[in-house]
């Protein structure tokens, strides 16, 4: 299904400003990633005495705190704005990376847990600020702008944790690599930052509905919509009388009839991406891969520079899967997909041994099923269905069972064997698809009133002051109206101002007194006794 008006949307406008909001998911990935390799740097070389669970805590520690920020990011968002939200708390991490490059415990764990807050939040702004940017019909395409950029995150840190060095002896700390693998996460924040200083200094058009300035909600939408802008100031206001009652929904109101099916279905979503394999796969993949490899390492990190590449190309293929098939046939095809590949290691693991390639060789396909489901659409599924505070509410789920599978996998392997614990993930992601089969509702292409109505099964306005609503609307259908005469003043006056400019150019160069020649030469006038020289620029 296409938008007969597709034609009317600044689409580059889109994708660069989705790109550069994109830039936390790199960031993120890239901290998750490199946290395998830290942990057992701290491990084995910087912490020695303290023992493997305080060192895989030092990383996991992120997850714990950016809990606790998911759980503010929907009322920080709509109080100071998705984009500000974004630039502050990128500030924030930045000083965190700063402060882990120090050699102490108590840095490096004030430093990620800094780190982490402020990821608990950019992951729900994201979703909210490219939801709301992009047109309803074109969010298919660009939801995977986050996919993208936490793949090349992915991709770099795979590259640049094998600089790490593996040789040295028993708690020798003198090489500083972990410090660049750190330092260099603050690249992508660095460049966010930049992006929204100069080139996206606008909040979203949703935003400013919410706060009832209606005047900036419509000078924003002309930035992505050179047609008529009403349509879409209509669609904002029926989603917001629907979904808020006075300015925000809080966090006790997601439990209520219109919410509650909605928030349930999205939260078990959160926690089958991360029980689908996602810390198992980019936190531990090394490890897993090296697995039953006595004397030659090269296979496994072979194999995991090819998981990485695969899930790089992957993430680009989504682009096409998401924005051609709906998001229920995605996420219960793919999550269906993982589960079995998750189960097929398992199995052939204990059947023929934890150092087969054979096995190793499934894990590797592991990215492609869960980028075209989970991964790729999860974050546009929640902002399509819940509002601010349903997303915070689902994101607890999410970061509770990141925290849980980064913290405690080596444990569980110790406890089950590596073949079935990958067995009991596996089954546990199969029950996730049967669940979204018959619960799951299609949100493409649609509003997010429509799709909260799906779940509740009724339509309830959320505001029932009918004559204020109505008030509101005519408001906003005004100030929209005046605004597209502003936007239209301005265009003929600087058609205007151009054919003036041009019109006194041609009457200079044509009026006889001066000849034009090539640029950056001499000519000479003579003017009585007098010679003058000009240069033409």
């Amino acid at each position: 299904m296409k938008d007969p008006h597709h034609h009317a949307y600044n689409f580059w406008y889109c994708i660069f400003a989705t790109a550069n909001a994109s830039f936390g998911s790199t960031f993120f990935t890239y901290v998750l990633v490199t946290s395998g390799p830290l942990s057992h740097w701290f491990q084995d070389h910087l912490f020695p005495e303290e023992g493997r669970f305080i060192a895989i805590l030092i990383t996991s520690c992120t997850i714990f705190t950016a809990l606790i920020g998911s759980l503010i990011a929907g009322k920080m968002c709509l109080r100071v704005g998705r984009r500000f939200s974004m630039i502050f708390f990128d500030l924030i991490a930045i000083a965190g990376v700063i402060i882990c490059l120090f050699d102490s415990l108590v840095c490096l764990f004030i430093g990620r847990l800094l780190m982490g807050f402020t990821i608990g939040i950019s992951n729900v702004a994201v979703g909210l600020y490219f939801t709301e940017i992009v047109p309803v019909y074109f969010r298919g395409i660009f939801a995977n702008g986050p996919t993208i950029f936490a793949a090349i995150g992915v991709l770099i840190a795979s590259l640049l944790s094998l600089l790490m060095p593996k040789d040295l002896p028993y708690g020798d700390k003198d090489n500083n690599m972990w410090r660049v693998l750190i330092g260099l996460s603050m690249v992508p924040l660095g460049l966010r930052v930049l992006g929204f200083m100069t080139l996206f200094r606008c909040e979203t058009p949703y935003y400013y509905v919410h706060k009832a300035d209606y005047r900036k909600a419509a000078k924003n939408m002309k930035k992505v919509i050179h047609g008529d802008i009403s349509a879409r100031m209509t669609e904002i206001l029926n989603e917001r009388d629907y979904v808020q009652t006075k300015g925000q929904v809080k966090y006790y109101e997601v439990v209520r009839k219109r919410f509650r099916m909605a928030v349930f279905v999205c939260s078990v979503l959160a926690s089958i991406q991360y029980l689908s394999g996602l810390n198992i796969i980019l936190v531990y993949l090394g490890t897993v891969l090296e697995y039953g490899l006595v004397e030659d390492k090269t296979p496994g990190i072979v194999l995991g520079i090819t998981t990485a590449m695969i899930n790089f190309f992957s993430s680009l293929t989504s682009i096409w899967t998401t924005s051609q098939f709906g998001r229920r046939p995605l996420v219960i095809g793919g999550v269906t997909a993982t589960a079995s590949i998750l189960l097929i290691y398992g199995i052939l693991a204990e059947a023929i041994g934890y150092g087969s390639l054979i096995a190793k060789i499934w894990l590797v396909f592991w990215p492609i099923p869960w980028n075209f489901s989970s991964g790729s659409i999860l974050h546009l599924i929640l902002a399509e269905t819940l509002p601010d505070a349903g997303i915070g509410a689902t994101s607890i789920f999410n970061w509770t069972f990141a925290w849980l599978t980064w913290q405690f996998f080596p444990n569980t392997v110790d406890a089950l064997g590596l073949g079935w614990t990958f067995i009991m993930f596996g089954l546990i992601t199969l029950c996730g698809a049967v669940f979204f089969y018959f619960t799951l509702v299609e949100s493409s292409h649609k509003n997010k009133d429509k799709v909260l109505e799906l779940y509740s099964g009724k339509k309830t306005l959320a505001r029932k002051d009918q004559k204020g609503i109505e008030r509101e609307h005519v408001e906003a259908q005004s100030l929209v109206k005046a605004v597209e005469l502003e936007h239209q003043e301005n265009i003929q006056k600087k058609i205007q101002k151009r054919y003036q400019h041009e019109e006194s150019s041609q009457e200079y160069h044509h009026s006889g007194e001066v000849q034009q020649v090539k640029v950056g030469t001499l000519q000479t006038e003579s003017n009585g006794d007098q010679a003058q020289v000009f240069i033409n620029v």
